[in-house]
């Protein structure tokens, strides 16, 4: 059934970092898996969200990925979903001054985060490998590495 079919990862860098782990286990409730990650291995297993996943793609196939978080961790999973022909669907953040797409201080490639997203799809993604994950743009828009 469908209850089986999500698993939520969870990533943090320590223990303390961990948000909102109580509220996402009384929504999860015989719905979905939890499995938490910290890179020092504090809570959950060692590791990064993007080592959880790649386990779980060689255990089985997932209908569709959504990731938020940090930008090169939403590459790294990108990069895996991309590798098992998963789709993804990720929450970019992006600095949004003018809200209608003038400013240029949210793009990424083509897209404009505060039109065009802030969710962007594999497609989307595939047009801004270059960028995404690699860059963001400053209060002028000006790219800077992350």
């Amino acid at each position: 059934g469908l209850e089986s079919d999500i698993t939520f990862i969870l990533g943090a860098k320590t223990m303390s970092d961990v948000l909102f782990l109580n509220e996402l286990k009384i929504f999860c409730i015989k719905k979905c898996k939890i499995i938490v990650t910290t890179d020092d291995g504090s809570m959950g297993l060692k590791g990064l969200v993007s080592d959880a996943l790649e386990d779980l793609f060689k255990e089985k196939n997932y209908g569709m990925v959504y990731t938020c978080g940090s930008e090169p961790m939403m590459r790294k999973v990108f990069d895996i979903s991309e590798k098992y022909n998963t789709p993804i669907q990720t929450c970019v953040e992006r600095i949004i001054r003018c809200s209608i797409g003038l400013c240029g201080s949210c793009i990424i490639g083509k897209f404009r985060i505060c039109k065009d997203g802030p969710v962007l799809t594999s497609k989307q993604l595939r047009e801004v490998l270059d960028e995404f994950g690699k860059f963001k743009r400053d209060f002028d828009g000006k790219k800077i590495n992350f």
